[in-house]
């Protein structure tokens, strides 16, 4: 058995270009503009080590 497709923005299947709202059940009468949403990678959601804050409290902590 397969797991039920989520409630949230897809791409309409009716009208290319268009996202609609699925509510878990069946699509809902709520339109948006665009395609399907990116989604965003954990890796390239991720700073480099020296851009985070601790590590730069650390540094500073450290160079004193």
């Amino acid at each position: 058995m397969t797991e039920p497709t989520p409630a949230g923005w897809y791409p309409d299947p009716e009208s290319p270009g268009q996202q609609r709202y699925w509510d878990g059940n069946a699509w809902t009468e709520n339109f948006a503009p665009g395609g399907a949403a990116p989604v965003p990678s954990a890796s390239a959601a991720k700073k480099p080590i020296y851009k985070r804050a601790w590590f730069i409290v650390v540094a500073v902590l450290i160079g004193l």
